[in-house]
């Protein structure tokens, strides 16, 4: 049986964000006739988000929600035109929604407001081409989540209308407080995410996207210290985004180029992880504590002067696979490592060798092709194999003054 929320909830849906208390009230009354006096369903749509709070008690953000929950929210300016603008008076007061709804929330922490966050993964979600339901769902993608209490958090995201709160709820991984364990929680959102529809996935990917680059700003910022400020340890963290990265590509609907931009980004997460664990204060490599012993059939690939810490994963990737003059040797090899400084900067499986030059080249960064040098194709090792040589030192593995750019190793 409908109780008084369900049928609020049901007007608005039906009637639209555009609807009045009087419109919702009249709705209900067609619908559900003699269940709920007009006082009743006013007096419900005013007070049931905030049980027990009296209206003089109610914060500013509070009273927002409350008009925003009861279609009383308006505009001071009209409508534009047709034509005059990208987006409705829906977005604006999306932007609104937000601000007032997460008002007094920051960053993990840190100083910086956390409606960054939204604003951050709203533009991404354009730039990816989000429409303006999406958008306005990305802008209040945490609220039902993290803004309290959750059924006025709920009621003002269905406000903007029924695909708004299908998407926010989709990509909300608890809406009850206190939230269920992390990890708990984190597998549950995976198992979630390879079902969810597009809209969904595009603003949970712009989500996830922002979240990654705001971790390696941070990390270059204040260090190994950062994984401090999350109930996940920085393993569980790098797994989680790793796992995301395979979720949204098991989908038929994801956004191939959103989820490239992820998958780059988590992979320079990774690596500046496990770069910064293994260094020492002033940031030069710590070698008592970093030295790596390599316990898989590898060639180590030195690749000297091609080396730019701020190369892409495409740059390096050419960079390391050719073109060397290798023999026979190489066959036994399942990794090649890219090496600069001594350090291990990325990890690749191998998957077959060819004469320099017969493969596509992303970058062109080895612009000629001697006839007697090999490159191999292969792809980026799997997070557990990285997360055990990316960043460690292997200088113990070339002899003193040796030229070779190649060595192999055979445990």
């Amino acid at each position: 049986m409908a109780t008084a929320v369900d049928a609020i909830r049901e007007a608005f849906v039906a009637l639209g964000s555009e609807a009045t208390i009087k419109e919702v009230t009249a709705w209900i009354g067609r619908r559900y006739p003699q269940k709920w006096s007009a006082d009743t369903i006013s007096t419900s749509m005013a007070d049931l988000a905030f049980p027990g709070n009296p209206s003089s008690r109610f914060t500013t953000s509070q009273r927002f929600l409350r008009r925003v929950a009861t279609g009383r929210y308006r505009m001071a300016s009209d409508e534009p035109e047709e034509g005059e603008s990208l987006y409705s008076h829906r977005f604006v007061l999306a932007l609104t929604a937000a601000a007032q709804m997460h008002r007094a929330q920051r960053r993990k922490g840190g100083d910086v407001p956390y409606i960054s966050h939204l604003l951050g993964s709203c533009a991404l979600a354009l730039e990816y081409g989000a429409d303006e339901d999406e958008a306005i769902a990305a802008l209040l993608h945490d609220a039902i989540e993290d803004v309290q209490p959750p059924a006025a958090a709920r009621m003002a995201v269905a406000w903007f209308g029924e695909r708004v709160l299908t998407i926010v709820e989709g990509c909300t991984d608890a809406d009850t407080h206190p939230k269920p364990p992390w990890r708990e929680r984190k597998e549950a959102y995976l198992a979630h995410v390879p079902t969810a529809d597009r809209s969904v996935l595009l603003v949970s990917a712009a989500d996830k996207l922002h979240h990654a680059r705001t971790l390696i700003a941070d990390l270059h910022w204040v260090g190994e210290e950062l994984w401090s400020r999350f109930n996940a340890s920085r393993e569980e963290s790098l797994w989680y985004y790793r796992s995301l990265v395979g979720a949204f590509r098991s989908s038929p609907d994801h956004h191939p180029e959103l989820i490239d931009a992820l998958d780059r980004a988590v992979t320079e997460l990774e690596g500046l992880a496990v770069a910064i664990e293994g260094a020492a204060p002033d940031g030069r490599t710590n070698e008592g504590e970093a030295e790596v012993r390599i316990d898989d059939p590898s060639i180590l690939i030195r690749i000297a002067r091609l080396w730019d810490p701020a190369m892409t994963p495409e740059q390096l990737y050419d960079a390391t696979r050719g073109h060397w003059k290798v023999g026979s040797r190489r066959d036994h090899a399942k990794l090649a490592m890219a090496i600069a400084d001594g350090i291990i900067r990325e990890v690749y499986v191998i998957e077959a060798w060819h004469r320099a030059g017969t493969t596509p080249s992303a970058t062109n960064v080895h612009p000629s092709a001697p006839p007697d040098r090999w490159e191999f194709t292969g792809r980026r090792a799997p997070g557990e194999i990285r997360s055990k040589y990316v960043g460690r030192s292997v200088k113990r593995y070339f002899s003193p003054g040796s030229q070779n750019p190649i060595r192999y190793v055979q445990p």
